[in-house]
Formats: C-alpha cells, structure tokens, sequence
C-alpha cells in the first residue's frame, strides 16, 4: 500500500491509533491524502513501523479490501477471474490492469493451486 492507505489504515487500527497520535501528531482522522503524501519519509517510516508486524501487516489487505473496495467487488475476487481481478484492480487500487500485472496475478493463482 501507499503511505496515505497506510496511515489510515493506523489510524482505523485499535491500539495503533493512539501511537500515530504520539508518534506523529500531525497526522489524524481529517489528514487528506494529498497531506499524507506530503509527510516527510522519518515520519512515514515511523508510521509504517507501527503496523509493520506480521498480524497487523497481514490485516492490512483484509482492511483495504473491505474499506477500498464495495462489497460486489471484493466477492467476485472469490471467482479468480481476470475480469474480477481487473475491477480490482482499477476501481480499489486506483492503477491499471496491465498484462504484466496480471501475469503476476496468474501466478498467484497458479502457486495457491487455482
């Protein structure tokens, strides 16, 4: 994820909330994501240290599929299809779904044996 998926991310993470406060005050609730991208690196990388451990890392796509995404969207990635994964893609990640892009979700695919 981006820095500005990351804060907020933290900061919509219980007890890690609180740490963003006292880690960087500047950042908060009403922080735009035009503001985050602005955050100079020592503080996104202290922000990024408080959700960088295995549950709270591995939370973090679960949390961005189920706050990025609509519900439609993040059901029909149940299908493994190109078509879902492209909606995915362009509507919640916001970029493109370019051919190397969905050769690598093959492999995903392929590696989970489906």
């Amino acid at each position: 994820m981006t820095f500005p998926f990351i804060a907020k991310y933290a900061l919509e993470t219980p007890g890690v909330a609180r740490r963003v406060a006292t880690t960087a005050p500047e950042i908060n609730a009403n922080t735009t994501f035009d503001q985050l991208n602005q955050v100079p690196a020592p503080t996104m990388n202290a922000v990024r240290a408080l959700v960088l451990r295995d549950r709270l890392s591995f939370a973090s796509a679960a949390w961005f599929l189920r706050t990025k995404c609509t519900p439609d969207i993040a059901t029909s990635l149940t299908s493994a299809t190109a078509d879902a994964w492209s909606k995915y893609m362009t509507i919640c990640v916001g970029t493109s779904d370019a051919p190397e892009r969905l050769e690598g979700y093959r492999k995903a695919l392929r590696a989970y044996g489906l």
